[in-house]
């Protein structure tokens, strides 16, 4: 089968890591960049390049014709290729490059990642899809049973071969609690009420607007790869703070920082605990007040910490892969 991924192409995008799996399941798969990021690699935190995806975003969205135009030389591009099947990470496609996807018999499908908040236009709900994966089950229930359109429930996954465990780590990525990702308000918020415990935060530039004493516990750069499965693994415990867009849904994190055996502590949503099992593969949290009493509690707890990350490590390498992803999409849309 020959597989056409929409999708970013910085080193750890889902786009990338669907293909690589594709193609070690003995398919054909090629990426082709979405549209509205044309390229731009978000991996690199630089002011230049963030004021050049901006603006090229900010085209886009003001200028439908614009738009429309990039994503028909992209579907020009895959339609060449001649693919079996396309799998969308941008939710933002005009219905009719959808329908221009399609014109060859291949099957379209959406796999969205993101918090719902990200929708933007909503174009989604208009688009032709053949099958569309949500990660958020409130959405999935919102979108067949309201919209009537064709949702299925998939969460995000691991690659084992990236998101494992690794030791041991230089002391400069080793703290007692680490947390990775970008900052915005409500996350600071959070944090600014763990200040007192050894917290390490990796993620793209602080910004520059946000004054918060948390800033001090910023590392100033993204890690990535090896880098980030030892800090995941090494650190006592990763923090897995959610986006409140995220209704009922993880993110990546908690897929990545499982596989590489980290003991996470992560904020609770319903249907979690069939994900994974609390306080044997990972511990959930309800407020900030219960975080600081889990930490506390578990900080000097090295053994029962390693245990609990190794199980999560075992769980995520068996149920969570992009492997069992993949099969699951199959197996749905065709």
């Amino acid at each position: 089968m020959r597989v056409a991924v929409i999708g970013q192409v910085y080193p750890e995008a889902s786009a990338r890591y669907l293909s690589k799996w594709f193609r070690q399941l003995g398919h054909e798969a090629e990426i082709f960049v979405a549209p509205s990021t044309f390229g731009i690699s978000r991996f690199r935190p630089d002011l230049i390049n963030r004021v050049l995806e901006r603006s090229i975003r900010l085209t886009l969205e003001l200028s439908t014709s614009a738009s429309m135009r990039a994503e028909k030389r992209m579907a020009g591009k895959v339609l060449e290729w001649s693919p079996d099947l396309v799998v969308t990470f941008d939710a933002h496609l005009w219905p009719d490059t959808v329908r221009i996807l399609r014109a060859q018999g291949a099957k379209v499908v959406l796999w969205f990642l993101d918090a719902l908040v990200n929708f933007g236009r909503q174009i989604m709900f208009l688009a032709p899809y053949d099958q569309i994966f949500l990660k958020d089950p409130y959405m999935v229930r919102y979108c067949s049973k309201v919209a009537s359109l064709p949702a299925r429930f998939l969460p995000e996954a691991c690659d084992p071969e990236v998101h494992r465990p690794i030791e041991p780590a230089p002391a400069e990525l080793i703290s007692d609690v680490a947390m990775i990702g970008n900052i915005h308000p409500s996350r600071v918020r959070l944090l600014e009420q763990l200040l007192d415990f050894d917290v390490k935060i990796w993620g793209r530039l602080w910004p520059r607007w946000l004054e918060s004493p948390v800033e001090a516990k910023h590392m100033g750069r993204f890690l990535a790869g090896d880098e980030k499965a030892m800090a995941m693994r090494c650190s006592k415990a990763v923090l897995n703070n959610l986006h409140y867009g995220e209704i009922e849904s993880s993110n990546c994190r908690m897929f990545e920082a499982a596989g590489c055996g980290a003991f996470q502590l992560a904020e609770w949503r319903p249907g979690f605990d069939e994900l994974f099992r609390d306080g044997e593969e990972i511990v959930y949290y309800r407020s900030a007040g219960e975080l600081r009493d889990l930490l506390e509690f578990w900080l000097e707890r090295d053994e029962e910490r390693r245990a609990v990350g190794d199980a999560a490590r075992a769980r995520a390498h068996t149920e969570h892969t992009f492997e069992r992803r993949i099969e699951k999409l199959l197996e749905v849309t065709f």
